[in-house]
């Protein structure tokens, strides 16, 4: 009997525990029918109206359920809201998941929301709306994402309210997708990237939300999922360097070899970009429907039989590739039928039969709608391929033997250390222009000192060799390549100041500025994603004026966590970014944060820098307090770092006033890291797994 009592009482005890988890998961909804924020499920929520009838039901995680009706504006949203301190660098790679029933009855928005500070903005990722898309303004440009083509759009607010208050002026950006879509991934900072890479400045991050909007309508949401994921790499879509442009053609393309598909000839889009395809190679993406790419100058020989592509797509539908000789709508050769590869960073190689051409023709290939393409190569169809025979070696530099050395010799010998194109025969010997038996960055840039007339001769070059063709122009003095000691003074003191975060022509040309007016040389550790079209005046100023330039990630992405391959993809994007625009390679390395791991070190072959700060990422501090800070720290072999790019008001250019002054009346002298490591006789060694602060 009491054995009987034990089980009922036990019974009913698991009863009342089950009920009571039951009511707590009932209390966990909250209905809300007014403004108010605060955080639920993990995430933070507002409701925000101007007027009429709202209800928001707030669940479990980022879910919740919304209606609306005889309102002017509200929005329901759930995210994460941050403490204006950090950009979306510094914050990580950004994506959100979500799914919705989504019934809007008018006009209506469900997108990704937040706001942004220093500069004040607004922005919407739209993936669905009601009977308007919105904003109504001239699109920007185009870029196709997780799948998907969004127009992007820049509008200006006037005396409207904002997260500063109801009366205030700010930009809005927008990515707006072409195809409707209510559930699924949203890669968040591929269009953060996007927009700045237009010139659409992002600040200081306030937020990030996924926001259902009705204006002057009526409506409902059932948002039954939603979260964010801060980390890991970005989206391979995203381009790890700027817009390509035209390249120049001028000699025959094999089409039996591996043809990489950036290397084209010309094309139209207004949205292809080079992208990156994984282990440091390139390909393009951004392709829409109708746009095409072209090929000069592809030597079939004798016949081809089939062609192949190594190709990524995550479309919901077939995206073909039309062969095409002469014309985009020329004598159409085959047909490629891109199916899903399950991913935009998933490339597989795909073929198709192809006839009806033989010797030299330009190559089209028509595009009808999003793809990526790494390299193709064609096939056989009978007999062998045999191509012109290498020319015997002529001058050096000059790359495509045509008697002289000019940009384009240039072009092709930064193509070749980029990996884009393979020099051979007589065009790789002549690429060796400092003869020291490899083809390098070095190369590089003293081929481009030599056609900006910086020097006359290469290295190694004797009176034996074939003469160089000199530019017409009155040729300068010769320059000596290898760089002098700066100092004249064995007993100096040095000092290397180096600047973050840039380029950016507005900021970093005010230290350039000062930097200018004390005669003194430092090294800026560019952000790859910023060294583009847009930035390329600053950064010739930046190299013709004396500086170096160091490594300081792609993205401004916390690295200490990531996976070899994506610090390695990181590093190198950058350094192919910098090589381009400047003709340099970097030798150093400053990694975001100072952050440092064992596979941070074993996976970047560069040298570790950090060094004395001034705390000048905070704004409230003045030029007198940077100043002092590092007066108060420096000694004889310390690396000073500043920043050239931090929101307004940024005083550092100002604090350059009194440091540099104040040390050279204190006997020091101001030089590059390479220099500073050099006088101070330590070797460069990116595998001794340590940070720099100041050189011994």
């Amino acid at each position: 009997m009491k054995h009987k009592l034990r089980l009922i009482v036990s019974a009913m005890l698991c009863l009342s525990v089950l009920f009571t988890l039951l009511a707590v998961n009932v209390q966990a909804d909250v209905t809300i029918t007014s403004n108010q924020t605060g955080t639920h499920g993990g995430y933070d929520y507002e409701l925000w109206k101007d007027s009429g009838n709202t209800t928001m039901v707030l669940k479990d995680g980022g879910a919740f359920s919304c209606s609306w009706n005889n309102i002017n504006n509200a929005l329901f949203r759930k995210g994460k809201k941050y403490n204006e301190t950090q950009t979306h660098q510094q914050i990580g790679n950004i994506t959100m998941t979500y799914a919705c029933d989504y019934r809007p009855n008018g006009n209506s928005y469900l997108a990704v929301y937040g706001w942004t500070v220093d500069p004040l903005v607004e922005y919407y990722i739209v993936e669905a709306w009601g009977n308007w898309r919105p904003p109504g303004a001239t699109s920007k440009g185009t870029v196709t994402i997780d799948g998907g083509v969004y127009d992007i759009y820049q509008t200006t607010r006037y005396n409207a309210p904002s997260i500063k208050g109801d009366r205030t002026t700010f930009e809005q950006y927008w990515s707006v997708r072409r195809e409707k879509k209510t559930s699924g991934t949203i890669s968040i900072s591929q269009h953060f990237n996007k927009w700045e890479s237009m010139g659409m400045r992002m600040g200081k991050m306030y937020e990030v939300a996924l926001v259902v909007e009705g204006y002057q309508s009526s409506g409902s949401a059932d948002v039954t999922s939603m979260s964010i994921i801060v980390g890991g790499s970005d989206n391979p879509t995203t381009p790890p360097v700027p817009t390509p442009t035209k390249t120049p053609d001028n000699t025959k393309r094999n089409a039996f070899s591996k043809i990489e598909a950036e290397n084209y000839s010309d094309l139209s889009s207004s949205t292809i970009e080079i992208i990156g395809t994984g282990g440091g190679g390139s390909g393009i993406g951004y392709i829409e429907n109708g746009n095409y790419v072209v090929y000069n100058n592809v030597d079939f020989g004798s016949g081809v039989s089939s062609f192949k592509a190594m190709v990524a797509s995550n479309a919901d539908t077939t995206t073909n590739i039309q062969l095409r000789v002469g014309s985009p709508t020329g004598t159409l050769l085959g047909t490629l039928a891109v199916k899903n590869t399950g991913g935009w960073n998933t490339y597989l190689e795909q073929s198709c039969s192809v006839t009806g051409v033989t010797g030299v023709n330009d190559l089209y290939l028509v595009f009808t709608g999003p793809v990526n393409v790494d390299y193709f190569t064609f096939t056989s169809g009978g007999g062998s391929y045999t191509p012109n025979p290498t020319k015997n070696p002529g001058s050096l530099g000059d790359l495509n033997d045509d008697g002289s050395i000019d940009s384009l010799d240039l072009s092709l010998i930064k193509r070749h250390v980029l990996r884009k194109t393979q020099l051979t025969g007589s065009a790789l010997a002549n690429a060796d222009v400092n003869s020291d038996g490899s083809v390098d960055s070095i190369d590089v840039s003293l081929l481009k000192r030599y056609v900006l007339r910086k020097i006359t001769e290469f290295p190694g070059q004797t009176p034996t060799t074939k003469p160089t063709e000199t530019p017409k122009a009155t040729p300068t003095p010769n320059v000596t390549v290898k760089p002098t000691q700066p100092t004249v003074n064995p007993n100096a003191k040095l000092v290397a100041l180096t600047f973050d975060d840039g380029p950016d022509n507005r900021l970093t040309a005010r230290v350039l500025d000062k930097l200018d007016k004390y005669g003194v040389k430092a090294t800026f550790m560019m952000v790859g994603q910023r060294v583009n079209d847009s930035t390329a005046a600053i950064v010739k100023r930046v190299v013709d004026s004396g500086h170096e330039i160091g490594n300081h990630s792609w993205g401004y992405s916390g690295m200490a966590n990531m996976s070899a391959a994506d610090i390695k993809k990181s590093i190198n994007d950058t350094n192919a970014a910098i090589l381009k625009y400047s003709g340099t390679t970097p030798k150093f390395f400053r990694p975001p944060n100072l952050e440092t791991s064992p596979t941070l070190f074993q996976a970047v072959d560069l040298t570790f820098v950090g060094g004395l700060t001034a705390n000048d990422w905070i704004q409230s501090t003045t030029a007198e307090q940077r100043a002092a800070a590092i007066l108060n720290g420096v000694r004889d072999g310390t690396i000073i770092l500043l920043h050239d790019v931090q929101p307004e008001p940024h005083p550092t250019p100002e604090a350059l006033d009194i440091i540099i002054p104040a040390l050279k009346n204190q006997g020091y002298e101001f030089v590059t890291l390479s220099e500073l490591f050099r006088l101070k006789g330590v070797p460069l060694n990116p595998s001794d797994n340590r940070m720099y602060h100041s050189v011994p």
